[in-house]
């Protein structure tokens, strides 16, 4: 079948080298490290042109026409499917929005169908040449078909080649395309023209050159393809590093959502024993395990649960699912974030705001009830011409102003507890009588409920011992009143005093009030002592209250040294217990008795004093007069600061004492007490300024002390304060 060696012989060899030459590159982009779908289309354009060179070379070397023709038809159609083969590949490569699947069948069709219908047709014709069997086409249809389908393909592949080095991003590679180009042009244009054209138009014989003609590019780009390989080499090594470095567990999942690798801040969250694990069994959302479909779409801020070293901890997870061009997922990324803390705080958050929006419903309700009372007796007292309706209405109002006052003076404390204001004023008192004093408020309610109120006092607790005796008298209040509110008619109620220790000047009471009311839950407990808190909203509905006072008593209790404790059961009553740190009096019971004296108004107590009233609104002004018309007292009223200046530089001896209001038009309290204290000093003694203002905080006392103030009496007033006050600098 093969003759003898000849020149024949040494060119098939150089087409069954460019045939070898053709497999090793091919089968070196197959095994290249970085896999893709372009090298193993490249691969495959690569087959056909080994296939090509290879029946090429055996046609020329053949011994005789029907061998040759035989070959010739494996070449001739593999040298039609590689123009698709390579259309395929450029696709890949470029990342080409041509639809990828499509157009490479589209041409591999046309290829199939039109070398069929050229080998068929039988118009092929084969010479016999010192250089081995040549051939030549005779004109027809199909031929020219065919040649217009190659240059079709050809012009989608220079489209390619250009879009391909448009998009490279280093000048090295654009450089290396540039090349490959100019050589598709130089060196395989001419090889096309001689194989396909000269043939098919002009019945001209040439060797046929284009397969091994393309091996000159098919190295250039082989060279391109390694620097591609390296490259992503070097970045697949450069994001590995990244993902390890990364400061928050990132999962990377297969398409099944099995995990195939985690990081080292995963890694310190579980430990590398969860590579291989399902990445479902790892996660909670919304207390329940997720199915998979959890991991089908990406998402972001999505709040997951998961449980690290026995702790249930809250993350922020986010999901990137990656797919290849046909739409089918290949991998997943997981990113983590722990918000444990911020969750917490996002919930204590919400908790604080919901209290105080229930708050602001309960004080709107304790605030309306009052104000109805008032005003609602207020009518009655002035329809009614019954004296005794009209004083039972004037008692009505003055309870309902006193609890009025009671709901603005626990909102201020609050205030004064959240700034961090709240502070205590020790003076010296008698703690029986405070207990008195106390028990005189709460008999009244108690007694309304028929309910059993008894007090055990230990008898060695000092009588007389130092502290903040208004503020005790707050919290047993607020206690009692509470067991009053919450223990139902004929219940019991105890109020127990016990001395812990005493050294020295310091002892520490132990004060306990019981009743055997409705009880609280265990669970409920700790929210007791919360600002605007209460056992639960039912207790709010059914028996009112703004939900401060335990959290006030509880602050009062902590700067008295002590603290306060709960002991109750849903039913069965409670037990609040505190504890309070104070300093013994040194004084004696006759002297600090004789120095005691009731604040209420003795006739003609302070007889040929005078009183200046600076206050701008008429209804205080006439208030104060008749709260103090039997007093004795010469009263002269100014209505703003710098009236009250004018009067006193006219006569700087006249007055005995002032009480001044601090926040009036033209000139207010705090200038006008400046500028009295600037005045020439003609008195043998300083003239007294009580400030009388709404203005209740310590700063603001301590604005009028500093302004020059000898005193400061808080609204609404209470006249028992305010005759105390006149005792202390007019009484000699």
């Amino acid at each position: 079948m093969l003759s003898g060696v000849n020149w024949h012989y040494l060119i098939a060899l150089l087409f069954i080298l460019t045939s070898a030459c053709y497999l090793l590159v091919g089968t070196s982009a197959l095994m290249a490290e970085v896999k893709s779908q372009a090298r193993q289309k490249y691969a495959i354009a690569t087959a056909w042109l080994m296939i090509w060179s290879l029946f090429y070379g055996l046609m020329l070397i053949a011994d005789n026409r029907s061998t040759a023709q035989l070959f010739w038809c494996v070449g001739f159609v593999a040298g039609s499917f590689f123009f698709p083969g390579w259309v395929h590949f450029l696709l890949y490569m470029t990342k080409s929005n041509i639809n990828i699947k499509s157009l490479p069948l589209f041409l591999y069709a046309v290829s199939a169908i039109l070398s069929t219908l050229c080998i068929v047709s039988g118009d092929v014709v084969f010479t016999k040449t010192s250089l081995g069997f040549l051939f030549h086409y005779e004109l027809n249809l199909y031929f020219i078909l065919l040649a217009i389908h190659v240059i079709f393909v050809f012009s989608i592949m220079t489209y390619l080649h250009f879009n391909w080095w448009r998009n490279v991003r280093t000048k090295r590679q654009k450089r290396q395309l540039m090349i490959f180009i100019l050589w598709k042009f130089i060196v395989v244009v001419p090889g096309f023209i001689a194989e396909y054209f000269l043939p098919a138009f002009f019945g001209v014989s040439f060797l046929p050159l284009a397969s091994v003609l393309i091996l000159v590019v098919s190295l250039q780009l082989t060279i391109i393809m390694n620097t591609h390989r390296s490259l992503s080499i070097s970045v697949k090594n450069i994001s590995e590093e990244i993902f390890k470095s990364i400061n928050v567990p990132v999962l990377l999942l297969d398409h099944e959502n099995k995990i195939i690798l985690s990081n080292d801040a995963a890694s310190a969250v579980w430990d590398d024993s969860i590579v291989g694990c399902d990445a479902v069994d790892l996660f909670l959302e919304d207390n329940k395990t997720p199915d998979q479909s959890f991991f089908e779409n990406n998402f972001k801020n999505n709040v997951v649960t998961l449980t690290v070293q026995q702790e249930s901890r809250v993350y922020d997870m986010s999901l990137k699912v990656l797919r290849n061009k046909y739409g089918d997922i290949y991998s997943k990324i997981v990113a983590l974030e722990d918000i444990t803390e911020m969750q917490n705080a996002l919930d204590h958050a919400k908790e604080s705001s919901r209290a105080k929006s229930d708050f602001l419903a309960n004080m709107s309700h304790e605030i309306r009830t009052p104000l109805n009372a008032i005003i609602g007796m207020t009518l009655i007292g002035k329809k009614t011409k019954n004296p005794e309706e009209r004083v039972h209405a004037l008692n009505k109002i003055g309870d309902a102003s006193s609890h009025l006052l009671g709901v603005i003076s626990d909102v201020l404390d609050m205030a004064k507890i959240e700034a961090d204001k709240l502070v205590l004023t020790p003076v010296e008192y008698n703690f029986i009588h405070l207990i008195d004093k106390v028990l005189a408020v709460i008999h009244f309610r108690a007694d309304e409920k028929q309910l059993k109120l008894t007090v055990d006092v230990d008898a060695k607790i000092p009588r007389y011992i130092i502290g903040d005796d208004q503020r005790l008298a707050q919290v047993l209040t607020n206690l009692l009143a509470n067991a009053v509110k919450f223990t139902p008619e004929g219940g019991n109620i105890k109020l127990i005093a016990d001395l812990v220790f005493l050294a020295d000047d310091f002892c520490e009471i132990r004060i306990e009030v019981k009743d055997n009311g409705i009880g609280i839950s265990p669970d409920q407990h700790e929210r007791l002592f919360g600002s605007f808190e209460q056992a639960d909203g039912e207790t709010s509905r059914d028996y009112g209250g703004t939900g401060l006072g335990l959290a006030i008593a509880k602050r009062i209790i902590e700067l008295m040294g002590g603290n306060i404790t709960v002991e109750s059961e849903l039913g069965k009553g409670a037990s609040f217990i505190f504890t309070i740190l104070a300093v013994r009096s040194n004084k004696t019971v006759q002297t600090l008795e004789e120095t005691t004296i009731d604040g209420e108004i003795i006739p003609d107590e302070f007889s040929g004093k005078k009183l200046l009233i600076v206050e701008d609104v008429e209804i205080n002004r006439e208030i104060l007069i008749v709260l103090l018309e039997d007093s004795g007292l010469v009263i002269e009223c100014a209505e703003n600061g710098k009236e009250a200046l004018e009067m006193i530089s006219f006569a700087p001896l006249k007055y005995d004492i002032v009480l001044m209001d601090l926040q009036m038009p033209i000139m207010g309290g705090l200038e006008a007490t400046k500028l009295i204290r600037a005045l020439p000093d003609r008195r043998p003694e300083r003239l007294p300024i009580i400030a009388m203002t709404a203005n209740v905080f310590q700063e603001d006392i301590d604005a009028c002390l500093a302004a020059g103030m000898d005193g400061h009496l808080g609204k609404p007033l209470d006249i028992d304060k305010v005759v105390d006050a006149l005792r202390m600098y007019l009484v000699k």
